[in-house]
């Protein structure tokens, strides 16, 4: 894995080889001729590909993206709990020769600044690493007889999620050191909209994981007697700054964290006091992420 890599300690579990090997060559079973890029794509889905990697969320940590009108967009990426980008994925149709499309993928790596990528057509599939700009080839095999490759662990750690907490503070350090040599420039399309992609309002995604924690941590403060500050600046914002919506312009979305756990997410049982720490939280992270986006991530 390159140096800095946020993935975590060698004692956490990674994904078997073995396991892999027996996935790959089921797909590979799977595959013909008749088979369309998109088909192969589900094939890696439906067998557990990336669920043997560690991967759980579609939409979360796997990234399937929508493509532009040209159809210059990566098919998958998946994504650490940082955020950073594991690998991309291209798919092929199993009578696509590989060859035609490394360039592509090339591409696609280097914009996103992902560990690795791969290029498959169902019955061969390809690791690259990044190198700078670019990218070298790592392995190269048919997956009709994966389980027979002797350095399918070596693929398996290379693509596996690994394990990242933000209260790690060897985690976040680590973290620190890789992005510094590793930022996400928004100069292209492609970044642009993984960006957006990424921090889009969601609660099972980073930023809305983000106003959650905002709003627990200001709850916290508020409540410890020695958080004077704290208590007199959000009351300062919502009297001065604060522009709160009324009940009825509450989107649906915002339900989960305006109404009581506990009670039906309905419009009359929106509390004012929660509407209010969202409002402080969301503005909190939208600051947050235009830092983020004015330094290039």
């Amino acid at each position: 894995m390159p140096a800095g890599d946020p993935s975590g300690s060698e004692e956490e579990q990674e994904a078997s080889g073995a396991d892999l090997g027996d996935i790959l060559e089921t797909i590979a079973g799977d595959v013909h001729n008749r088979m369309s890029e998109g088909d192969v794509e589900d094939a890696f889905i439906d067998r557990g590909f990336f669920d043997a990697l560690g991967f759980e969320q579609h939409g979360g940590d796997i990234q399937k993206e929508r493509r532009l009108e040209d159809g210059t967009r990566p098919d998958i990426t998946t994504l650490r709990d940082s955020s950073a980008v594991v690998a991309v994925y291209e798919f092929k149709s199993p009578t696509e020769s590989l060859n035609d499309h490394t360039s592509q993928l090339e591409g696609y790596v280097s914009t996103l600044k992902a560990e690795y990528g791969v290029l498959t057509n169902g019955r061969s599939i390809r690791l690259y690493e990044r190198d700078g700009e670019g990218m070298e080839r790592v392995v190269d095999f048919g997956m009709g007889d994966a389980s027979g490759v002797d350095y399918l662990d070596t693929v398996a750690d290379a693509l596996d999620k690994g394990e990242w907490s933000l209260g790690s503070t060897a985690h976040v350090e680590e973290y620190r050191e890789w992005i510094a040599t590793n930022q996400l420039g928004l100069e292209s399309e492609i970044a642009q909209t993984f960006f957006f992609d990424t921090f889009r309002f969601d609660r099972q995604g980073s930023f809305g994981e983000l106003v959650e924690a905002t709003m627990a941590l200001l709850a916290e403060l508020r409540d410890e007697q020695d958080q004077s500050f704290v208590r007199g600046a959000f009351k300062f914002w919502r009297q001065s700054y604060a522009d709160i919506p009324s009940k009825k312009n509450v989107p649906r979305a915002w339900y989960p964290y305006v109404v009581p756990d506990g009670e039906n997410e309905i419009q009359d049982n929106i509390s004012q006091d929660l509407l209010a720490d969202f409002m402080f939280s969301l503005e909190t992270g939208f600051a947050l992420l235009s830092r983020l986006s004015c330094q290039g991530l």
